[in-house]
């Protein structure tokens, strides 16, 4: 999984819940960290994207996807919306 992804590619970025609980950082370097709530690098791994869909391989072995549909992230039962960074403002 080679994936270095243009930091201007769409999906880069930070997503989160709704409530803010569950955030991921999607990183231009193929690499990806989600925090829970006040708990950082709860679990970090590599992705890879093709067209509208994210597989995820955590740095543990585990895989998991998820399928992007605009500004918005259907993964692991949840629905994550995109984040302003210096806001946290979803879009």
């Amino acid at each position: 999984m080679d994936n270095n992804i243009n930091s201007n590619h769409p999906y880069i970025g930070v997503w989160a819940t709704r409530n803010g609980f569950i955030r991921q950082e999607i990183l231009p370097t193929g690499r990806y960290d989600e925090a829970r709530a006040a708990s950082p690098n709860v679990q970090t791994g590599r992705y890879s994207i093709d067209d509208d869909h994210i597989e995820y391989i955590t740095d543990t072995g585990l895989h998991t996807s998820g399928d992007f549909q605009g500004n918005v992230l259907y993964y692991a039962g949840h629905i994550f919306y995109r984040q302003d960074r210096l806001s946290g403002v979803s879009h």
